[in-house]
């Protein structure tokens, strides 16, 4: 849209004459971006404000809402379209015709058009009276903020469960602090789909849909609400958009939210200064005008200049977002608008402030002179902290920045443990981590899994200690048990863990950690896409091929895609899963059927692990979810039938693999299920190859050293190597340095987990010994306690300690100063 040529400045063209009251470009001075088009809409807008709102104000106020009439003048009068979204609304649902306030055609409608509507409507001072004449016969609110969550999307409680019929959802939970939710027919709703993800509904007002008006701090007239769904049947067509994908539509719109928020505050800074300042020249202290005095004039001179920074920076991110393509105004601009809200917000503070101490009590009266000035005073946190507050938004702006100027986009091909654990990793070494899962959603797989002091540390150090306690359990000791006697033959004492090694050892049920890990990737702004099955690795050029053909294009490929990696066969195709000749069986039982039989009481009443050792044969079961149930895990020979590395299998098949076990296996293997499933226990040999010869491929976790159980350290190498790698590439200059980077995170790491693959070997051998002398020294070695030197690697105190005592960022961070100091690197 071409901008007007200068003109001569023009104080009275309009708008009020007082100083800073109007933005100069609305008082005839040339402006790079506003047009005749503008200056049209503002004054319809403001004729229109004037004479429908303003009149009315204080009295819809004192009446906490707005008459039915007063929205439909406002979609008559076309202001209810272009908040709809302006040009952005489709033509299909403009219903034939194009209605604006001004007449701007659709073709014309700009971020400025928007900003010139906002800033109008500001005048009223405050937003509660705003909000809700924005509406038109038919009014929606946006449900997403809860009592729980707050506005923390990830956090949120509501369910929508499909009918089996697949027609309906149900949906059940509480919203609260909704704008305008006393009035709403429809509730645009965030809810927890059960298939993975968040959806966005439209529930419209009824059966089971209950409101509460909520008195809230300003905004008296904007019906904010407690809302409750109890078995809400809503149609599968009033899915906004794609199902799972709500939270890229919430966090995309953050730019707009955000950047609207900023022309609500400087349009507010406006009135305060115009109000103040026609009182200032009007009223008369000590035998002249207020006006007179320097120190008012100084405070005129500060909120001034504040206000008019803020329309100018506002104006100019207006242009970028409007001159950029939605994908790079999302990326380069999320930081900007970010620090512009945070910005805006502590302008308005410290203006309406000022403002009342020159106004004094007329600043704080309700109606008359100060109305306006009072009521951004009561407002003034309404305005401020949707959106984000300030800390938050000033240290996403730095972060933002930082990986703009630094960092590189990381591929991460897995969302398991490793996967997210090295995204999180990747995003504070100051880089842009995207990871891809083959899965459609998140289903809980799998059982128990331990998070030894080695890893625990890395959970902490990135923030997610309070989490991880809250699905924990803590073992405080190691009992050995007979096999056929099922009593103790010794023990391994656990219990001074967090002061031996700086960090606890947590038990957990392995689909909470994972939600602990992938809420804490989302809450961090980090790309999680599902459904996203990569069936080709492009290493040369650091992209991957997905299964719907879209090719993802980075810097590096991170590859955490498991024992079964496709990327390891691009780095070494001899490599494969190797068969242990072990086979396992997983279940969970719930924790009263033990407390009800009084021999296995005990085993959940001391928090620990109970292993029952045979030959070639064990058992080990632990408390999980915090002491909620009981994790078995059964191990047996493999009898080389089964055909890959997972198939079915009964009850009555792990029975008869424990005929002559104790009484009290026996008891344990009662609460199996009929149906349970059998794994093959398979590791990787050692093997080196892990960087591509490009420097812009690695592998890490299961998918280059997938190791045994037996020391209970899979899921922990992972974790580990996320910190390394972290760490590695925080020391990354330029995509150039890759090769030499990814060189030495191989070289931070190989012999350590090497060597844990090796333990994990000599681990199986010790609790699977036959019957004979060496099954009778192992009890011997039980019964001795934990010392160093130990047989048994998990009562070794000196293993123990190079185990759980290593610090994988300390050790990294170390070993590059070293290299470093030496010129090694």
């Amino acid at each position: 849209m071409p901008t007007d040529p200068p003109t001569t400045p023009d104080p009275w063209l309009h708008g009020s004459r007082l100083p800073y009251a109007e933005p100069a470009w609305s008082r005839g001075s040339p402006s790079p971006y506003l047009t005749a088009t503008h200056r049209r809409l503002r004054a319809a807008m403001r004729t229109w404000v004037e004479t429908a709102i303003m009149p009315f104000a204080h009295d819809w106020e004192e009446a906490g809402a707005v008459p039915p009439a007063a929205y439909v003048a406002a979609a008559d009068a076309g202001v209810l379209m272009p908040m709809a979204a302006g040009s952005r609304v489709p033509e299909e649902w403009r219903g034939g015709r194009w209605k604006v306030v001004g007449d701007v055609p659709a073709e014309e409608w700009d971020g400025f058009c928007d900003f010139v509507v906002h800033d109008e409507m500001m005048r009223v001072g405050g937003i509660g009276v705003i909000t809700e004449v924005l509406s038109g016969q038919k009014r929606i609110c946006l449900a997403i903020t809860e009592p729980n969550a707050g506005s923390d999307v990830q956090g949120i409680a509501t369910e929508a469960q499909l009918t089996p019929d697949g027609k309906h959802f149900v949906v059940d939970g509480q919203k609260k602090w909704i704008t305008s939710g006393m009035y709403a027919d429809y509730f645009l709703t965030l809810v927890k789909d059960q298939q993975g993800g968040q959806t966005l509904l439209v529930i419209p007002r009824t059966e089971g849909v209950s409101t509460r008006h909520m008195k809230m701090s300003g905004s008296s007239s904007a019906g904010t609400a407690f809302v409750e769904f109890n078995e809400v049947k809503v149609p599968v067509e009033n899915v906004v958009g794609e199902r799972g994908k709500a939270f890229k539509y919430i966090v995309s719109n953050f730019n707009h939210e955000r950047l609207f928020i900023a022309f609500q505050s400087v349009r507010s800074a406006r009135v305060c200064l115009e109000d103040s300042m026609s009182y200032a020249l009007s009223r008369e202290t000590f035998g002249k005008k207020l006006v007179d005095h320097p120190v008012i004039r100084f405070k005129f001179a500060h909120m001034s200049r504040e206000t008019e920074a803020l329309q100018s920076w506002i104006e100019s991110l207006i242009y970028q977002l409007g001159a950029l393509s939605p994908e790079d105004g999302s990326l380069y601009l999320a930081g900007p608008t970010a620090q512009l809200k945070a910005h805006s917000g502590i302008v308005l503070e410290h203006v309406v402030r000022e403002a009342i101490q020159i106004m004094g009590g007329v600043g704080l009266t309700r109606g008359g002179r100060g109305e306006r000035v009072e009521r951004i005073w009561r407002d003034v946190k309404a305005i401020t902290v949707p959106g984000g507050s300030e800390e938050i938004l000033l240290d996403l702006a730095v972060r933002r920045a930082l990986k703009l100027s630094m960092g590189i986009k990381v591929i991460i091909v897995g969302a398991g443990m490793g996967g997210l654990g090295t995204a999180i990793a990747v995003q504070e070494a100051g880089h842009e981590p995207i990871v891809l899962e083959q899965a459609p959603g998140f289903v809980e797989v799998g059982a128990g899994v331990q998070v030894p002091p080695n890893a625990a540390r890395e959970l902490i150090r990135w923030g997610l200690k309070a989490e991880m306690e809250a699905i924990a359990s803590k073992p405080n000791q190691i009992n050995y048990r007979s096999w056929k006697t099922g009593k103790p033959q010794g023990f391994t004492d656990m219990s001074q863990m967090p002061r031996k090694y700086g960090a606890p050892y947590w038990q957990v049920y392995r689909p909470d950690y994972h939600t602990v890990l992938f809420s804490a990737a989302l809450k961090r702004g980090i790309e999680v896409r599902k459904g996203c099955l990569v069936t080709e690795y492009r290493p040369e050029d650091s992209s991957v091929v997905l299964e719907s053909g879209e090719v993802v294009k980075g810097d590096l490929i991170v590859a955490a895609d498991g024992v079964k990696s496709l990327a390891r066969q691009v780095l070494a195709k001899s490599v494969e899963p190797h068969e242990t000749g072990d086979t396992c069986f997983r279940v969970v039982v719930p924790r009263e059927k033990l407390l009800a039989d009084s021999e296995l009481a005990p085993l959940v009443h001391t928090p620990g692990f109970e292993q029952f050792l045979g030959p070639d044969h064990h058992i080990i079961g632990y408390n999980m979810q915090r002491e909620k149930f009981f994790n078995l895990l059964m191990v047996i020979p493999d009898d080389r039938t089964m055909k890959g590395y997972k198939a079915p299998a009964n009850a009555e098949e792990v029975r008869k693999a424990y005929t002559g076990w104790s009484q009290m296996v026996q008891k344990l293997l009662s609460f199996l299920p009929d149906d349970v499933e059998k794994w093959r226990l398979i590791d990787l040999k050692p093997f080196r190859d892990w960087v591509h010869p490009s420097g812009k491929m690695v592998v890490i976790g299961d998918a280059s050293h997938a190791t045994l159980p037996y020391l209970a350290q899979g899921a922990a190498m992972a974790i580990e190597d996320a910190a390394a790698l972290g760490v590695a590439l925080s020391h990354l200059n330029s995509a150039s340095d890759l090769p030499r980077i990814l060189q030495f995170f191989y070289e931070s790491r190989v012999e350590r987990v090497h060597t844990i693959q090796r333990g994990s070997w000599t681990n199986r051998f010790f609790i699977h010994m036959n019957e004979g002398p060496m099954l009778d020294m192992r009890e011997e070695i039980f019964g001795a306690g934990d010392y160093p030197g130990s047989p048994n690697l998990m009562g070794n105190t000196l293993f123990q300690q190079w185990l759980y005592g290593h610090d994988a960022t300390k050790a990294t961070k170390a070993r590059w100063d070293s290299l470093q100091h030496s010129s090694k690197l």
